[in-house]
């Protein structure tokens, strides 16, 4: 049996969003939030697959795939 292990890196701050960075360190995506800074994210729910991110005015929930 073999298995594979994704493993990604979410920076938030000043930067209106999250980076979200693969293991090999290259950006992959960034998440847009309207807000002038994040302050932080975790994964939850029941399947660990919402993203939640706190930022200046409100927390933000995005449901991942």
């Amino acid at each position: 049996m073999a298995s594979i292990t994704f493993t990604i890196l979410c920076i938030s701050g000043p930067a209106e969003g999250v980076t979200v960075f693969n293991s090999q360190g290259q950006q992959i995506w960034h998440i847009s939030i309207p807000e002038r800074w994040t302050a932080n994210v975790a994964f939850g729910g029941k399947h660990r697959n919402k993203l939640f991110i706190t930022a200046a005015e409100a927390v933000y929930v995005l449901e991942m795939k």
